[in-house]
């Protein structure tokens, strides 16, 4: 065969020698590999190399898993026995399965309220040798507060916090680009970032550095971070047999994995508890309802009763004769009282219009009530003390003490009015007294007739203030009921896991990268013997129809 212009003459003792091999059994393909291992160093080499640069880039993620138990019976006695009361309206609960709450569990509105309650859109990483290092809780030195602005919006900021505990927001980076800043920031202060501003304030691990702290702030969407934490947590059912569900979630920083956890447990029990009161709170309303209604319906009926009482002057049919015979003896006294008082308004009057009286004062406080009369006779007494005054001083033809006089002369003609009507004032009442004492010995007579009417009204009282202290009763017990609802779940283990990172896994990258390092070599080699069409050798043609006339060895003896 002329390949080259160089003729080649096939040998089969010399195939050994040959460096092209003989591709037709899986050991000649084995023993091509091992005429190329440079090739499978170099392969492994690379392969191993970029797996390990890999590990050192990935930062590891450590897996936290908690179960808690389903109490599948609690919904059904949400309020106790207020819904055994009320059962005839059709109000009570039903009880959830399990798969129910895997499905609560797993749902994105509980994420969402895990991320509101953690601020999981702000992401705190710092420099670790070739990864990044997340920080979380007690190892976070400050916390980034962002305005409302950029809840929908994606931020980083590049912050250092040097060993004087000074803080220096180095750069920015937005949908625009990125922005070199430098500028020292204070604790507790807003910092300016485009429409918005960004509040710092220390956490746990504020501290002064014995080196610069660069930390690297990620502010994404809140859609998108309740999508990702959405996406990471894992709950399902442990068993068909039983009602424990199992949560799992992974995150760089332990203790973030152990917290995100016991929120979404937190969160639960409180959605919980909001849904199971719903209806509580339907059963409440209800209650003020029927209170509403029955407090009308009673203040009807109390209002029958004063009435009834008040216009037939009883309030114990039992008692009434005596009330009606004291009644008598009352208003007899008190008319014998108004007798009095119209005797001293005739005495007071006669002194008054009498004008030998006309220089002295007028006696006060002699058992007249009249409010006007006692004015009048105070201001009358302070004049007269006045014109004596004067009188002791001057004479009688001063005029001053003749302006007195006549002044002095008004006031006697306003008691004396104020005195008649006062008496007149007073005869009313005396005749209405009477009046009363004849109603009262009346109505001595018609006891018992009101005695029936009365008891008949008392009866339905009864029967209203028995169902509004019941419809009472029961609105506590459902108060009581809601402030002390028990969680519908019951933690069995907490979030626990290894210490030991579940990934990367280093011992699967780096056999998965030991395998692909010798499987390269092997498909390369593999595919250059599969392309090679030469004739090496009579066994390239025994698959062939071509016909085979010999073979010439090759003689490798210089001349």
């Amino acid at each position: 065969m002329v390949e080259n212009d160089k003729t080649i003459i096939i040998q089969p003792d010399a195939l050994v020698e040959d460096e092209s091999i003989d591709f037709s059994g899986l050991v000649d393909f084995l023993y091509l590999c091992l005429r190329n291992w440079r090739w499978f160093i170099f392969s492994c080499i690379l392969c191993l190399g970029a797996a390990s640069f890999y590990i050192a880039k990935t930062a590891p993620k450590y897996t936290r898993s908690a179960s808690v138990h389903i109490k599948e019976d609690s919904r059904s006695n949400s309020i106790g026995n207020v819904s055994e009361e009320f059962a005839d309206l059709g109000i009570g609960g039903a009880s959830g399965s399990v798969n129910n709450e895997v499905v609560a569990f797993n749902s994105l509105e509980l994420a969402e309220q895990v991320v509101n309650q953690l601020h999981f859109d702000v992401n705190y990483q710092t420099k670790d040798g070739l990864r990044m290092k997340t920080l979380f809780g007690s190892s976070l030195p400050f916390v980034a507060s962002f305005s409302p602005v950029f809840d929908e919006k994606s931020l980083v900021l590049n912050v250092n916090l040097s060993s004087t505990g000074e803080l220096l927001v180095e750069s920015t980076e937005t949908a625009d680009g990125k922005y070199v800043v430098n500028k020292k920031v204070d604790f507790g202060k807003p910092f300016a970032i485009e429409s918005g501003y960004v509040v710092f304030t220390k956490a746990i691990a504020y501290k002064r550095q014995k080196s610069t702290l660069p930390v690297r702030i990620s502010k994404i969407p809140l859609s998108l971070a309740t999508t990702k934490l959405h996406n990471d947590i894992e709950a399902k059912q442990n068993n068909t047999k039983n009602s424990v569900i199992d949560i799992t979630y992974s995150s760089p920083n332990i203790e973030k994995a152990e917290t995100v956890i016991n929120t979404l447990i937190n969160e639960y029990n409180k959605n919980w508890i909001r849904d199971k009161n719903e209806l509580g709170i339907l059963t409440s309303r209800f209650i003020d309802e029927r209170i509403s209604v029955i407090e009308q319906e009673l203040g009807g009926v109390d209002s029958d009763i004063a009435t009834y009482k008040a216009e037939n002057l009883i309030s114990d049919p039992i008692q009434a004769a005596a009330m009606y015979l004291a009644q008598v003896n009352q208003s007899d006294q008190e008319a014998l009282a108004l007798t009095n008082q119209v005797l001293m308004c005739k005495y007071l009057r006669d002194y008054v219009a009498n004008s030998t009286n006309a220089d002295k004062l007028i006696p006060a406080n002699v058992g007249i009530k009249s409010t006007e009369v006692t004015t009048l006779v105070a201001a009358y007494n302070e004049m007269m003390l006045t014109r004596n005054t004067y009188v002791k001083n001057s004479s009688d033809h001063n005029p001053m003490v003749r302006d007195l006089d006549d002044r002095l002369e008004a006031q006697r003609s306003a008691i004396l009015q104020s005195l008649d009507n006062e008496q007149k004032s007073l005869e009313t009442q005396i005749a209405s007294t009477q009046k009363t004492i004849a109603n009262s010995t009346s109505a001595l007579s018609n006891s018992p007739v009101l005695q029936r009417n009365l008891l008949s009204m008392d009866r339905q009282q009864k029967i209203k203030e028995a169902l509004y202290l019941f419809l009472l009763q029961k609105r506590e017990e459902n108060e009581l009921s809601q402030a002390f609802t028990a969680y519908n779940t019951r933690i069995i283990s907490r979030p626990m896991g290894s210490n030991a990172p579940t990934s990367p896994k280093k011992g699967l990258i780096l056999i998965a990268a030991f395998v692909i390092a010798l499987l390269i070599p092997m498909l390369v080699l593999y595919l250059r013997e599969l392309s090679d069409t030469k004739v090496r050798g009579r066994i390239d043609l025994e698959q062939m129809t071509i016909p085979f006339m010999g073979e010439i060895p090759e003689n490798n003896v210089s001349k």
